[in-house]
């Protein structure tokens, strides 16, 4: 589950000391530009996938109940 949502936000998923190494230099040297990229593609993956809204549906039917105009 962690490395999907990793992959789906863009996120490192570090294993090793020098992974970590890796990962921590790259975000520190990334440029404002990438980062504001970087934080919008993670945005827009949460809203489309980790949502209340994404996964109404799915958290109405575990619970029994209906969500009038979900369009189903």
């Amino acid at each position: 589950m962690n490395n999907t949502v990793l992959r789906d936000l863009g996120g490192a998923a570090p294993t090793s000391v020098s992974e970590w190494e890796d990962a921590l230099t790259a975000a520190l040297s990334s440029t404002p530009e990438s980062l504001a990229n970087a934080g919008l593609r993670a945005r827009q993956a949460v809203q489309a996938k980790y949502s209340f809204k994404a996964n109404a549906t799915h958290w109405a039917d575990a619970v029994g109940i209906e969500i009038f105009g979900a369009g189903r």
